[in-house]
């Protein structure tokens, strides 16, 4: 049984072509070159989502755990301070609604939305801007489950990021 991905990553369908819930791993040439591995996941866009966008639970709200763990389905978050449990990953392409695509669920993402500048170094979570990141900044108790990744290349608008939400 493999778990790697054998079809481009940028593919999207009307039809599931991989198993919802499973973990695949694709390896992962960044633009500076270099060659790593990064874990996916198969989603259904239930609206629209955009390349870069954050996506998670329908309503941003543990009630919409349910159809994203068992059948795929996120949309893009638009809750500040969303934890971890919530979230699916970081779309790969645009998805039209209904469609099928990848999100990256642990790993190097190079265009992540970001809601207003963030720097090299900063620790991420979702914000009330759709699909969109910004720093954290908050040291508050449970504010770790927060954290979806970190910016390892800053921006105002986006930036390149290191994804764990597994």
């Amino acid at each position: 049984m493999s778990n790697v991905v054998k079809a481009s990553s940028g593919v999207t369908s009307t039809t599931q072509f991989g198993v919802i819930g499973k973990i695949y791993e694709e390896l992962f040439t960044d633009s500076s070159g270099n060659t790593m591995i990064r874990y996916l996941r198969l989603f259904k866009a239930s609206t629209a989502v955009n390349a870069g966008e954050l996506v998670g639970a329908i309503g941003s709200a543990v009630a919409g755990t349910d159809t994203m763990w068992l059948q795929g389905q996120c949309v893009a978050i638009a809750t500040g301070g969303v934890r971890r449990r919530i979230l699916y990953g970081v779309s790969l392409t645009a998805v039209a609604a209904g469609s099928y695509g990848w999100c990256v669920c642990r790993g190097v993402v190079e265009s992540l939305e970001t809601a207003s500048s963030v720097s090299e170094g900063d620790y991420l979570q979702s914000t009330s801007t759709a699909g969109a990141v910004d720093n954290i900044d908050s040291t508050a108790a449970g504010s770790s489950e927060q954290v979806v990744g970190y910016c390892v290349v800053g921006g105002s608008s986006s930036c390149t990021a290191y994804i764990t939400l597994l």
